[in-house]
């Protein structure tokens, strides 16, 4: 919610403020860690960007369709890490 229309808007201390709101009610919940991935890649932070996909989506993420065409991780899947953790079929 919040989170993703402050990211789009390139407000990135407002958009973290939110994910961590939502972090703190929600630790379990891919979502908002799939939201952190994006804003530390479009903030550059390919390393911490990384360890977030690989957090969202070992908690769950599976909308491979977003993961692929959404800009904010445009420079993740410039990596081959990024792609580890997509299934065969979706790579």
């Amino acid at each position: 919610g919040r989170a993703e229309l402050h990211l789009s808007l390139g407000k990135y201390l407002e958009a973290q403020q939110a994910l961590d709101v939502t972090l703190a009610l929600a630790p379990d919940g891919p979502i908002p860690v799939f939201y952190q991935a994006c804003l530390e890649a479009v903030q550059g932070r390919t390393e911490e960007a990384l360890a977030a996909w690989e957090r969202a989506v070992a908690k769950g993420f599976h909308d491979w369709d977003l993961a692929r065409r959404i800009p904010y991780l445009d420079t993740l899947r410039a990596e081959e890490r990024f792609y580890q953790h997509l299934p065969a079929g979706e790579r």
